[in-house]
């Protein structure tokens, strides 16, 4: 399996890397939402995206909206992290297409828990 990790701070990345890598996947990481399309464009079609919705430039949902509108993606499945707590931007980002949604700080145990819920 693969995984996609798009987040802007080193140390959360890395704590996502391991549980993912942990779980079984083979993970790739950039720091930019802009960056993780780039390397869906090269990098073919990964089974997980962990997005953060708070990035430079480009956002995490703009992100899922765009990767959710072309059918390469629609298998795939993408857990957002962020510090964006309220009810209605849960909403709003699960109706984008997110699959799930995870508060940061991001807590290893919280994550290996949410993977059997998104089919992991």
């Amino acid at each position: 399996m693969n995984a996609l990790i798009i987040e802007d701070s080193r140390t959360e990345r890395r704590l996502i890397a391991r549980v993912l890598t942990g779980a079984g996947f083979q993970v790739d990481e950039t720091g930019s939402a802009e960056e993780g399309l780039d390397h869906l464009k090269n990098g073919g079609v990964p089974n997980l995206i962990v997005v953060d919705w708070v990035l430079p430039g480009m956002s995490g949902l703009e992100f899922v909206r765009q990767v959710k509108n072309d059918p390469r993606y629609a298998e795939t499945r993408i857990l957002v992290v962020s510090i964006r707590q309220e009810r209605k931007d849960v909403r709003e980002m699960l109706a984008a297409g997110a699959d799930d949604y995870i508060f940061k700080p991001v807590d290893a145990r919280s994550l290996e828990n949410r993977l059997p819920v998104i089919g992991f």
